[in-house]
């Protein structure tokens, strides 16, 4: 079967000779990639996270056998708020249109993440035109999230600025033939704007993730780089960030409380990986707190070993219903990992799962963080026992085989209610 994906910002694998992290639709086409399918993901020549033109212009470049990645020539931008970012959107739309036009090789199946807003409407515009099946995928519940990101005093004018944007989700979710999300709450937020009923093909997978097989050589090469930084000692209780360093997240709370475990003479030590918006603030408390550090942007086998020699790791995101209602992959690599989630949603998937399950903890202010970080750090087998929490959380719920059995039923069943539809007209 021949499945497109179209999804226009992760980190491909030929970014950085294949080191950095696979994201949603990386998994994805991997997953479909190993189980025969032809996939041809097709996203932007420009390097969001690497934040920079990868020069690849409008070539395919095969992954492996049965896998490759259409990238699209579109000049990028330089701040991810952005007129340039809304034009790069666009434009990537418009460019994908253009080059799947000239595609003798049809697909069976278009699998389209949303955001952005633009390459998911062109799918859809694209397929319906063609009779193929389009499925959009929920990633983020665009352009709502943006009112929890803006300050308080523009937030009234924010349906009057988003209002092409939304007419955008809207034209993507009511063409599609069936739509995807990361939680049922994610697929219930698509449901209601496509105005439609719920179907069964209408499905909630869960962010899976794979624990990613590092040669012994990259093994010993990540486990030396924390060791040279003196990094994660084993003596501490270590708290990790892991990501985009953006105003998704709130740091402030996170550094007050670093404060006040310092003047507790309290051994926890915090690191943040990554870079952003938010960059200069961090490295600043970075530089100013004595349990902070910054390492900057690491490779995924550094981040890896990161997270082996990590006890907590740190999910501080704004209370947006975008976080709340999702179950973003920070926390699900967290689990991967076997470590604690310290999160400061205060309702929601992300709680509900860790709390549940015992798991991870849920802050609303420094103090509070500050407090439950310190008890785990005086009571080991308490630590422990939630560390192994964590771990069983993932193998349950977030296992990358489970889901993509799930993925490969629902694109089955999709598949024979398209074939019957069309039979019969």
């Amino acid at each position: 079967m021949n499945i497109w994906l179209t999804q226009r910002a992760e980190s491909t694998p030929h970014d950085e000779g294949s080191s950095r992290r696979y994201m949603r639709t990386g998994q994805m086409a991997e997953s479909l990639s190993r189980s025969g399918h032809n996939i041809i993901w097709w996203t932007g020549d420009y390097d969001h996270y690497g934040q920079n033109q990868r020069k690849f212009g409008d070539e395919n470049i095969i992954v492996n056998d049965n896998y490759s990645i259409q990238y699209l020539d579109v000049t990028g931008y330089t701040k991810s708020f952005s007129l340039t970012r809304l034009r790069y959107d666009r434009n990537v739309g418009a460019r994908f249109r253009r080059l799947a036009e000239s595609y003798s090789d049809m697909p069976d199946l278009i699998i389209a993440s949303m955001p952005s807003a633009d390459l998911a409407l062109e799918s859809v515009k694209f397929g319906k035109e063609r009779g193929i099946p389009v499925v959009i995928d929920v990633r983020d519940q665009h352009p709502d999230v943006f009112t929890w990101l803006v300050p308080k005093f523009a937030r009234p004018f924010m349906p009057l600025l988003t209002l092409p944007m939304r007419l955008k989700v809207k034209g993507a979710l009511r063409g599609c033939s069936a739509i995807w999300g990361i939680t049922e709450n994610f697929v219930d937020w698509g449901i209601e704007i496509a105005c439609r009923q719920k179907t069964s093909f209408d499905v909630a997978l869960p962010m899976a993730y794979r624990y990613r097989k590092f040669q012994e050589v990259e093994k010993m090469e990540a486990t030396e780089y924390w060791a040279n930084k003196s990094l994660l000692t084993p003596t501490s209780l270590n708290c990790i960030f892991i990501g985009t360093l953006s105003d998704s997240f709130n740091f402030e709370t996170i550094f007050e409380a670093a404060s006040l475990l310092e003047s507790w003479g309290s051994d926890v030590k915090f690191v943040f990986c990554g870079t952003g918006t938010q960059s200069d603030y961090v490295v600043s408390e970075c530089k100013r707190l004595e349990s902070c550090d910054y390492t900057g942007w690491l490779n995924a086998k550094e981040l890896q070993a990161g997270m082996e020699r990590s006890d907590v790791g740190l999910a501080p995101y704004v209370q947006a219903s975008n976080y709340v209602d999702n179950m973003p992959n920070k926390p699900v690599e967290y689990l991967c990992g076997g470590i604690i989630v310290a999160t400061s949603l205060q309702g929601g998937k992300v709680k509900n799962i860790i709390i549940d399950n015992g798991g991870g903890i849920v802050y609303s202010d420094a103090k509070s963080l500050a407090v439950q970080l310190h008890q785990l750090s005086k009571d080991k087998t308490k630590l422990i026992s939630m560390k192994e929490k964590a771990a069983t959380i993932f193998v349950n719920n977030f296992d990358a085989d489970t889901q993509e059995r799930i993925m490969l039923k629902a694109i089955d069943n999709l598949l024979i209610k398209h074939k019957d539809m069309t039979s019969t007209k």
